[in-house]
C-alpha cells in the first residue's frame, strides 16, 4: 500500500445518469497510484472522472447524480465522504467511517433507486464522524494540488488554466525576470549579456529551456519548433516562418498545454501531494504521441505523491498501464455500472488490449481479413515490378477485389 495520503479508493454514485447506480473500486496497489478508465461510448468514463475530481475539489458536476460517496484513504485510515449536490446552497459534505461497509444495509444500496442523501445519512448515522475523540474527522489538507485537463475544461486547483498562447507568454515573462535577477548576482556582473545568457541556459536556471526541449521533441515530426528568441512563437524548422497558435491541430495544442501546465506545477518543485485527472487526451493525436503521453506525464510527476486518473478509448494509452490499473466500465444487471480490472497482461500491445480489454473480436473486417491484408501487401511489389500491361490489369483487379472484401 502506498505511503502517500490522501488517495481515492472507491466511488459510489447514486441515480447516476441512465445507469441508476455506479460502484467502482479504484486501483491503489501500485506505488504510482494510477488508474486508466476505459470502456465503450456512453459508459460514463468522462462523467466518472469529473465526479472523482469533484470528490477532491468540491465543485459540483453537471448531471443527474444528486449525491455520491467516495472512500478516501487518509493518514488516519479510510473514510467515506458524502457530497450532496441537490442543496440550494453550496454543496454539503459529511464524513463516515468505513465501518459502514459492514452494516447490513450497505449491500442493499444498489437496489435503492429512490435513496436520497438524507436517507443515506439516517441509515448510517452511527458511522458518521462527529469530530469527537471517538469519531474524529479525517485529516484533509487544503494544500492538496489538483489538475483537471480536458477539451471542455482545463483547471489547476479549481482555477481555469490559461490558453497555450497565454501560458507561453507567462513563461517568457518568468524567464526574463529570472534572467534579470541572474545578471545581478555576484560573479555575473562582469559578463557580457551573451555570456551570461549562455551560462544561464547551461545551468538550467530557467525551467523554460527544459520545457522548450520537451515541446520541440513533440513538434519535430511536424517540422515545427518553439523559438525562444522570438518570444516563444512556433516557427517552421525549414523556413523560420511563424506559425500562428490558432493553426495548430486542436489535439496537439491541448497536448502541449497539458505538458506545460504539469511541468510548471511539478518540475523542480518541492514534493507535493495531489491529483491529476485527464479526459481523453488522445483526441486529435497521432498514435505515436498517444503512446508516449503517459511516459512524459510520469516523468513530470516523478518525486511527487500524485494520484493519476486518465479516461481514454485509446489502446495506445491503455497499454501503458498494468492490468490492475486499467478499469473497464460496463453495465451489469441492466442498470448498475461497475468497474472490472484489465485482462491483458502487463506489457501487452495495442492489438491484445483491443481484443481482451476493449472486447474487439478482431481488428479486421472479417475472419479472412488478416489473410487478405497479407495478400494485398504482397501484391503491391508485383504490381510495381510488372511491365506486362495484361498482368498489371489482372493484379489491379485482384487488389481491388481484396480491398472491397
Amino acid at each position: 500500500m502506498p505511503a502517500s495520503y490522501p488517495f481515492i479508493e472507491k466511488i459510489v454514485l447514486f441515480r447516476h445518469a441512465h445507469f441508476g447506480h455506479c460502484d467502482i473500486d479504484i486501483p491503489n496497489s501500485n506505488e504510482q497510484l494510477e488508474c486508466c478508465l476505459i470502456g465503450g461510448n456512453g459508459t460514463g468514463k468522462s462523467t466518472v472522472l469529473s465526479h472523482l475530481y469533484d470528490s477532491i475539489q468540491s465543485q459540483p458536476v453537471d448531471g443527474p447524480c444528486p449525491f455520491k460517496v467516495t472512500r478516501i484513504r487518509t493518514e488516519e485510515g479510510s473514510f467515506y465522504r458524502l457530497q450532496n449536490h441537490v442543496r440550494e446552497t453550496a454543496t454539503s459534505s459529511s464524513w463516515f467511517r468505513d465501518t459502514i461497509e459492514a452494516d447490513m444495509e450497505w449491500d442493499s444500496l444498489p437496489e435503492r433507486n429512490d435513496i436520497t442523501a438524507d436517507d443515506f445519512t439516517e441509515i448510517f448515522q452511527e458511522h458518521q464522524c462527529n469530530g469527537t475523540e471517538d469519531s474524529p474527522y479525517p485529516t484533509f489538507s487544503d494544500s492538496i494540488t489538483t489538475a483537471f485537463l480536458s477539451a471542455s475544461k482545463c483547471e489547476m486547483d479549481g482555477v481555469p488554466a490559461p490558453s497555450l498562447r497565454d501560458f507561453v507568454a507567462g513563461q517568457i515573462r518568468e524567464r526574463d525576470s529570472e534572467f534579470s535577477e541572474y545578471l545581478t548576482q555576484k560573479g555575473n556582473r562582469s559578463k557580457t549579456v551573451e555570456e551570461a545568457e549562455k551560462d544561464f541556459i547551461d545551468q538550467s536556471a530557467s525551467g523554460l529551456h527544459v520545457l522548450h526541449s520537451i515541446w520541440n521533441s513533440i513538434l519535430a515530426d511536424a517540422a515545427l519548433q518553439f523559438d525562444l528568441s522570438k518570444e516563444g512563437k512556433v516557427v517552421s524548422r525549414t523556413t523560420g516562418a511563424e506559425v500562428p497558435f490558432e493553426s495548430l491541430n486542436a489535439g496537439l495544442t491541448r497536448y502541449l498545454t497539458y505538458i506545460g501546465l504539469l511541468f510548471q506545477r511539478y518540475f523542480r518543485k518541492p514534493r507535493q501531494t495531489g491529483f491529476v485527472f485527464i479526459d481523453e487526451p488522445e483526441a486529435g493525436l497521432h498514435p505515436e504521441l498517444q503512446f508516449h503521453l503517459v511516459r512524459i506525464i510520469r516523468s513530470l510527476l516523478n518525486g511527487h505523491d500524485v494520484q493519476l486518473f486518465i479516461a481514454s478509448q485509446s489502446p495506445f494509452i491503455a497499454t501503458q498501464f498494468p492490468p490492475q490499473a486499467r478499469v473497464l466500465l460496463h453495465c451489469k444487471s441492466g442498470h448498475k455500472l461497475t468497474g472490472e480490472r484489465g485482462k491483458a497482461p502487463e506489457g501487452a500491445g495495442p492489438e491484445e488490449i483491443l481484443r481482451t480489454d476493449f472486447g474487439m473480436k478482431s481488428i479486421y473486417p472479417n475472419e479472412k481479413g488478416a489473410k487478405k491484408v497479407g495478400r494485398y501487401t504482397g501484391q503491391k511489389p508485383s504490381f510495381r515490378n510488372s511491365r506486362d500491361q495484361e498482368e498489371i490489369a489482372d493484379l489491379l483487379d485482384e487488389i481491388m477485389t481484396n480491398r472491397r472484401a
